[in-house]
């Protein structure tokens, strides 16, 4: 893709539930949560870019993940899911 957009690139730092505790139900559907967490030294890098004008004008953006173990490619994700 020449003289497109140049794609960003961060990390997102991975994260250990220690303690998770599901307290009640919310009237949207979501859960309370009580939680203990840490960091961990693992992190997926996330790469977006525009998607090309035939894909919706350019408005939708892709995100590309792979995850450091194992080289999983990590599918996009839209939206929020109720549990």
């Amino acid at each position: 893709m020449s003289g497109s957009t140049p794609a960003l690139s961060l990390l997102a730092p991975a994260k250990l539930n220690l303690v998770l505790e599901v307290t009640g139900r919310r009237d949207d559907g979501f859960h309370d949560l009580d939680t203990v967490m840490t960091t961990i030294d693992l992190a997926d890098r996330v790469r977006l870019r525009p998607a090309p004008p035939h894909h919706g004008g350019g408005t939708r953006r892709r995100a590309e993940g792979v995850g450091r173990a194992g080289g999983r490619t990590a599918p996009a994700r839209r939206g929020r899911a109720a549990a």
